[in-house]
């Protein structure tokens, strides 16, 4: 999946608690409000799998609070 960073208008990012702490969903959002994606991580995953899903959930949120 490629996203293009500056066409997006939102993101929501959602935290529930997981196997391996604190773990999060990513609503990505157009510039007219529509969702164009949905990001989870579902099922059981490594502590590898995992600390990759937070650095990406992180550098997203830190994308949308700069933007």
């Amino acid at each position: 999946m490629m996203v293009t960073l500056p066409l997006l208008g939102a993101c929501w990012i959602t935290w529930t608690q997981g196997i391996w702490g604190p773990t999060g969903a990513v609503e990505l959002y157009d510039r007219h409000g529509y969702c164009c994606a949905v990001l989870t991580q579902t099922g059981p995953v490594s502590a590898a799998e995992h600390a990759q899903w937070d650095a990406l959930l992180h550098e997203v949120a830190g994308w949308h609070q700069a933007a």
